[in-house]
């Protein structure tokens, strides 16, 4: 056993203690914010991407979900969705669900997650966070609080996750409510990838 697994095990084990007790699986914290940009969009536009405004919360800081945080990042997140009560549509504070999260992610929606077992000598669950989200009944239409659908943060991403979302029949044409395409933030992201597929699709 590697010591990224062992280490990986270790803090699975921690969290589900944590939870066990009683630890808010939707608890926030402040993190530090990034700094805005703007990118040229698909016909000469442009997309500013910041972070909010709130006089409540420190200069230079964000209030962020930890959950959220944690499937963006595609970290230890085995644990949360062994609870029963899990509320897969929870909503962080720019209105992005767990599936928008994670579609953020440079991984994707389709990534492993291990879930830690009840006792010791059970070995842990191993799923496709991809069936996850499917049998868990996650909404995929869900758009946050910009307009932003799965395409829109998918298209900053990864080419396969684009793809399986428009083969489940979603429209790369919505705009947000900055009136951006999710084919407008691919090309202000240069995923020139992603633009060809489109232009596949469009000729099919």
């Amino acid at each position: 056993m590697g010591q990224e697994t062992l280490l990986a095990e270790v803090r699975a084990k921690r969290v589900k203690t944590l939870l066990e007790y009683g630890a808010d699986p939707y608890a926030t914290c402040l993190q530090r914010s990034t700094i805005s940009k703007k990118l040229k969009g698909l016909v000469g536009s442009v997309i500013t991407i910041s972070e909010p405004d709130d006089s409540l919360i420190p200069k230079g800081y964000v209030q962020s979900a930890i959950l959220h945080d944690l499937v963006e990042d595609s970290r230890i997140v085995g644990p949360f969705f062994k609870l029963r009560n899990l509320d897969i549509d929870r909503r962080d504070l720019k209105g992005k669900t767990l599936l928008l999260s994670a579609c953020s992610s440079v991984k994707g929606p389709d990534t492993l997650i291990e879930i830690p077992p009840s006792s010791v000598e059970e070995p842990p669950d191993v799923y496709e966070a991809k069936a996850l989200w499917e049998t868990s009944g996650a909404d995929f239409t869900a758009r946050d609080d910009a307009g932003r659908g799965l395409l829109h943060v998918a298209a900053r991403k990864t080419t396969k996750t684009f793809q399986e979302l428009t083969d489940r029949g979603l429209d790369p044409m919505v705009d947000d409510e900055n009136k951006q395409t999710p084919l407008d933030v691919a090309a202000a992201c240069e995923k020139k990838k992603i633009l060809a597929l489109f232009a596949r699709k469009k000729e099919e």
